[in-house]
């Protein structure tokens, strides 16, 4: 807040500008926090509770502090899909995000278990859609997870809770889309068809509503 309060310009952007635009000012931002309390809490990791307290146990607190959120997500995904040791092997080499999200697909792809067959699937159709997923079409896109323990690394560990219901971070979408994760063009082709009835639908229901956000509704449907 004392940060945003401070600046004059119109516009604050996180992360790359975009094409074009020209930056007044630079403030870099080092991810910080305090991850013990998060990474302890069992109601919130569920059936990965063993594996965020083990990612305390093989990695020092001060340094899960200067990783991100997401990054920390993936390390918990990674512990429960492989072991204590491989993530220490793997802090060993000083790991940037997208290292540790390579693994992470690495470990999906190597194992035949109906969890990683489920996050397979996932993480390839949820880099197709370009906006907040609500429950009902998170089940329509990525249908039942086969076990709760599969649904928990998908909550927790790839999506973001939104006020609106989940998101894929743009990060892991464009690790999806630039590598072409489990590239299948049938799916792809019933997710866009999913998304469009989808969208549709709630056009109609908002268009006739007067609702403004029915335009954001016909401009998915069509994409």
């Amino acid at each position: 807040h004392a940060l945003l309060g401070s600046l004059t310009c119109r516009r604050v952007v996180a992360g790359e500008l975009p094409t074009g635009m020209r930056s007044i000012r630079r403030v870099p931002l080092s991810p910080c926090s305090s991850p013990e309390k998060w990474l302890k809490d069992g109601d919130i990791w569920g059936d990965l509770a063993p594996a965020a307290r083990a990612l305390i146990d093989c990695i020092d607190a001060d340094e899960l502090a200067k990783r991100s959120p997401l990054e920390i997500r993936l390390l918990v995904a990674l512990v429960e899909l492989h072991s204590q040791e491989y993530i220490a092997k793997l802090w060993a080499t000083r790991p940037v995000r997208r290292d540790i999200s390579r693994a992470l697909a690495a470990a999906i792809e190597s194992q035949d278990d109906s969890s990683c067959s489920f996050l397979k699937r996932a993480w390839r159709c949820l880099a197709l859609v370009r906006r907040c997923v609500s429950e009902d079409l998170l089940e329509k896109v990525v249908g039942p997870a086969p076990d709760s323990r599969s649904d928990v690394l998908l909550r927790n560990c790839l999506l973001y809770p939104d006020a609106m219901g989940f998101m894929l971070p743009w990060s892991l979408l464009l690790d999806a889309r630039d590598r072409r994760f489990w590239s299948d063009e049938a799916q792809e082709q019933d997710v866009h068809r999913q998304l469009a009835l989808h969208y549709s639908a709630r056009f109609n229901q908002r268009h006739k509503a007067g609702d403004p956000r029915a335009l954001l509704d016909e401009i998915e449907a069509f994409h």
